[in-house]
């Protein structure tokens, strides 16, 4: 799901209009991640616009099924996780879900409604009534805080320093690096990467709208308004 929310092109790919063979999130057809067709009116997927690729066989049943939407992989994992506690027949129903990753708390939101869904629609005997949603990222963050408190790493006072915002993107100037059509790692070479090789595989650039899609600075602006008020101090204009 996190690839989805950062539009990696081997998950999501917004001038797609068709199923893709580089594609390898969940369809129809993959191993790792199936959909079940049985499932579908659960999962509830939006198929407007190209939110949901498929491809239909001549008598128009679907033989294929790719999601393009950082929603529909909120409801696919969602239900995958639903039908797990189901099968093993908890005591208790889910109550708290940790967002055990950065790129979860963007999609907060579209979390907490598609679990109230899938409560009246199927689960209810799984789902208290209530979804504690738990972002590690508070504790983090005031974890980090009371640290730097206690080695008195605080500010001394005066103007607080410009912000700077950075965004790691490939190093063309790798003999060996490999790039998808979008400009990032294929999926082979970024995980193919051999750790502590003192190679240096990125390089650091500005936060800007080269480097940036659109569609993550809308998301920003709509989860974290503080932050994109310095991002448009960095950047005029965005």
């Amino acid at each position: 799901m996190a690839e989805s929310i950062d539009r990696d092109w081997n998950y999501l790919s917004d001038a797609a209009t068709a199923v893709r063979t580089e594609y390898k999130g969940p369809s129809l057809t993959s191993k790792e991640l199936p959909i079940d067709p049985s499932l579908l009116p659960v999962y509830n997927f939006d198929a407007e616009k190209n939110r949901l690729l498929r491809r239909f066989d001549e008598s128009g049943e679907c033989v294929e099924m790719q999601l393009n939407d950082p929603a529909n992989y909120v409801r696919y994992h969602l239900v995958a996780l639903l039908e797990t506690v189901r099968r093993q027949r908890r005591a208790k129903p889910l109550n708290t879900l940790v967002l055990a990753c950065t790129h979860y708390p963007y999609v907060r939101d579209t979390i907490a409604a598609v679990l109230e869904e899938l409560r009246t629609r199927r689960y209810r005997d799984v789902l208290a009534p209530q979804v504690e949603l738990i972002d590690p990222a508070v504790e983090t963050a005031k974890d980090a805080y009371l640290e730097m408190r206690g080695r008195g790493l605080q500010r001394a006072g005066g103007a607080a320093p410009p912000d700077a915002f950075f965004i790691s993107v490939p190093n063309t100037s790798l003999a060996e690096v490999r790039l998808q059509p979008d400009g990032w790692f294929t999926y082979d070479y970024k995980y193919g990467r051999t750790a502590g090789a003192g190679k240096e595989y990125v390089r650091y650039v500005p936060f800007d709208a080269e480097n940036v899609s659109g569609e993550t600075y809308r998301r920003i602006r709509a989860t974290l308004p503080g932050v994109s008020e310095r991002l448009s101090a960095q950047r005029p204009g965005r």
